[in-house]
C-alpha cells in the first residue's frame, strides 16, 4: 500500500472546503486525485477517465464529526468503496492506514 502524505497547505484546507456542501465535492475530488497521484487509496491503481471515483471516508464513524475532515478523506475506486460501504465496519480491522508514516514498510 502507498502511503498518501496529507499536505498542511492543501487546497482543500487553505480554501476552506467542506465535504457537507454537495457543490464543493467535485472540487474536492479533485484535489484528492492530484495530492494523490491518481492513485486509489485501495487497491493503488491509477485512475483513468473511465474509472468512477469517490471521496473516501475512510474511518466512517458518523457520530464523530472529527472524522468528516480532510485527513479522512481519500480518493477510491467506487466500486472498492461499495465493496466497503456494504460490510459493517466493525468487520474492518484497523491495520493499516494510508497516512501512517511506517505504512510502506510493513
Amino acid at each position: 500500500m502507498k502511503r498518501i502524505i496529507k499536505q498542511d497547505d492543501s487546497d482543500i484546507l487553505t480554501k476552506n472546503l467542506n465535504y457537507s456542501s454537495r457543490h464543493q465535492r467535485p472540487r474536492i475530488i479533485e484535489i484528492l486525485l492530484s495530492e494523490q497521484y491518481f492513485y486509489c487509496a485501495y487497491t493503488e491503481e491509477r485512475f483513468s477517465s473511465t474509472n468512477a471515483f469517490d471521496i473516501e471516508h475512510f474511518n466512517p464513524t458518523k457520530e464523530n464529526p472529527n472524522y468528516n475532515t480532510y485527513q479522512n478523506w481519500f480518493a477510491v475506486c467506487h466500486r472498492w468503496n461499495q465493496i466497503k460501504k456494504d460490510e459493517e465496519w466493525e468487520n474492518f480491522d484497523m491495520v493499516l492506514h494510508p497516512t501512517d508514516a511506517d505504512l510502506e514498510d510493513r
